[in-house]
């Protein structure tokens, strides 16, 4: 019977152990910073065609300047939507609205939320892209697909 019981100790201190290792591996759990990368929103092309919407922006066309994020692990472009602390409607990996402004039709029937990663429009979504040190994230609304805030389809 004493056999057993140190069996089962050992067992006990060794699963713990793993538990430890496997812990601080992780970045201790706490999502351990592990840099900084830049995010905006901009909506200038809507303010340019609807300044009806005036409200929903600053007078610039922003509805938040380029600010400074510090990177969790395991932060996706979608999340740093919350570091901002907007209101945002996902649909399924894609943002069909924020602060209120989605696909308006003033705006014409390609109009919609775009994000870029580094001046490029990622080929995955934003809940899926892993934002890492250095990024530069911005989030624009275009009227038309993305040609008015300079993206081309070629």
């Amino acid at each position: 019977m004493k056999k057993m019981s140190t069996i089962k100790r050992f067992a006990v201190v060794f699963a713990l152990l793993l538990a430890a290792m496997s812990f601080a591996a992780c970045g201790g759990g706490s999502g351990a910073a592990s840099g900084n990368a830049t995010v905006s929103i901009d909506c200038v092309a809507l303010a340019e065609v609807d300044p009806d919407l005036a409200g929903k922006y600053s007078e610039e066309g922003w509805i938040a300047a380029v600010t400074e994020i510090e990177i969790t692990d395991g932060l996706t472009v979608l999340d740093t939507l919350d570091l901002l602390d907007v209101d945002f409607v996902d649909t399924g990996g894609y943002v069909s609205e924020i602060n209120g402004l989605g696909h308006e039709a003033s705006a014409g029937d390609f109009s919609g939320w775009l994000f870029l990663v580094n001046g490029e429009m990622p080929s995955v979504g934003a809940g899926e892209l892993k934002v890492s040190d250095g990024d530069v994230i911005e989030w624009r609304y275009s009227c038309d697909g993305g040609p008015d805030i300079g993206l081309s389809w070629e």
